[in-house]
């Protein structure tokens, strides 16, 4: 994890690292609402069906139960 938020922390962006066990739809909502968010930027990406592209079941599922502003953003190919 250090590795991966590396180029954050070296940009001076503050970086608190939180790992959970569990089912990731529901366990990003319970987090952000316990640290009290006020953005989640999520990504988005599957391989299934055309609607499922645009958006997967977990950025889909959190951008309608989460209580704060959801961004999804489409990786790069």
């Amino acid at each position: 994890m250090d590795e991966y938020v590396a180029p954050l922390v070296s940009r001076g962006i503050a970086v608190s690292k939180i790992i959970r066990t569990g089912g990731p739809r529901h366990v990003i909502v319970e987090v952000a609402s316990e640290i009290e968010a006020d953005l989640l930027v999520i990504g988005s990406h599957s391989k299934r069906g055309l609607l499922d592209i645009a958006l997967g079941d977990t950025a889909r599922h959190v951008s309608t139960h989460a209580p704060y502003t959801v961004v999804m953003v489409v990786p790069k190919k």
